[in-house]
């Protein structure tokens, strides 16, 4: 191991200005020097693009112990005005990503392995279970399925489950039911060619040929759809309390029974949303549509809609979201239980963009280097401190 010590404006010019060429060839020096160099810069700049919060004693601790320990690598010397310009940095407000980098550097070369290294928690895949309309079961994901059902045809894979068009000239309908667990995920693709994307812990219910006067389904926790257009049937999205009506669009509904809000995300088309005691709405894209199970009302708002649907893409977005939200959905994904020492931890704010593929243990890391958190983590438990 050859960690060389590095000067923390040039780490900082790196990640949010530019360096010059003498300056390039130093930080190039230093990367080669060790492989654990370039996996810091590697964090840093993952840093640049997650969780974002670090308490106030935290960060001037980090940067008072960092200014104090880290001996600075021979690099071209800076303006004159190079202090005065770190000192208003350090007071712009950007600040939280300088001391978050600070933290970083200092957990790096001072701290020992945190917890969550030593715990390894796997991501979720693509794995589901058929409940055919004739109550046979069948685990889907791991091999490919060829399914024949009263004339109606499939096939499944890891890739998700495709139903087939001619499937609408069936004899006898059959009402299937689709079930993603904790850890899982699935790609669903209708009869009509309305392609569903469905994340862990959610269950959706149709009829496999689609045949009727309106195409439905029924959902229970989270999906995006791409509804295949057709003006003369229209499609509709049934949840707990709320029907959504459509024609062709794409949009995500997240409806799980143990939040009191059911979220549905437009990103192009047009819906309608009614209520069961009778409240409707429109929404356009670039809106949702906000229903409060618990006071029975429906609202709407602008939203970012990458953030509710980026999850289909293999990536969580969080825009200064309440910890308790973040870790209720990385619970679903990587099929863990979350326990609070302190429940006030979960008011805590975060912004993140996280690689859904990656180790748990990676982006609990990532948080706890913030100072703003820590964890426990156990095979099956992680307990937030």
């Amino acid at each position: 191991m050859n960690r060389r010590r590095i000067d923390f404006t040039l780490l900082w010019k790196k990640l949010f200005t530019r360096l010059d060429d003498r300056e390039q060839e130093t930080l190039h020096q230093w990367r080669e020097a060790d492989p654990e160099n370039q996996e810091l810069l590697d964090r840093l700049e993952r840093f640049q693009q997650g969780p974002r919060k670090i308490s106030d004693a935290r960060r001037d601790e980090a940067w008072q112990k960092l200014k104090g320990t880290i001996d600075a690598t021979p690099v071209r010397p800076l303006h004159d005005r190079r202090s005065h310009i770190i000192t208003i940095l350090y007071r712009a407000a950007a600040v939280f990503l300088l001391a978050a980098t600070a933290a970083l550097l200092w957990n790096y070369y001072n701290a020992p392995a945190v917890q969550t290294a030593e715990v390894l928690l796997l991501p979720g895949h693509a794995k589901a279970t058929l409940i055919t309309g004739a109550g046979q079961s069948i685990h889907l994901g791991d091999s490919a399925v060829n399914l024949h059902q009263h004339g109606i045809q499939a096939e499944a894979s890891d890739a998700g489950l495709k139903y087939f068009a001619g499937a609408a000239g069936a004899a006898a309908e059959e009402i299937n039911t689709l079930i993603i667990p904790r850890g899982g995920e699935f790609q669903l693709t209708l009869a009509d060619g309305t392609r569903v994307w469905l994340n862990a812990e959610s269950t959706i219910r149709y009829p496999a040929t689609l045949a009727g006067p309106v195409r439905w389904v029924e959902l229970t926790g989270e999906a995006y759809f791409e509804v295949a257009r057709n003006k003369e049937r229209p499609f509709k999205v049934i949840t707990a309390g709320q029907t959504i009506s459509v024609l062709g669009t794409s949009f995500n509904v997240t409806a799980y029974p143990d939040e009191v809000q059911t979220l549905t995300t437009l990103v192009e088309g047009r819906i309608a949303v009614d209520l069961a005691t009778g409240a409707s709405l429109q929404v356009t894209p670039g809106y949702q549509s906000v229903f409060d199970q618990a006071a029975g009302v429906l609202s709407t708002r602008a939203v970012d809609t990458d953030i509710y649907t980026s999850w289909k893409d293999g990536v969580f977005i969080f825009e200064d979201e309440k910890l308790v939200n973040i870790l209720s959905r990385l619970e679903r994904w990587y099929n863990v239980k979350i326990e609070y020492a302190n429940a006030s931890q979960k008011e805590a704010r975060f912004t993140a963009h996280v690689d859904k593929y990656q180790s748990a243990t990676e982006v609990l890391k990532l948080m706890q280097a913030t100072g703003a958190v820590a964890f426990d983590v156990n095979p099956n438990v992680i307990i937030v401190k």
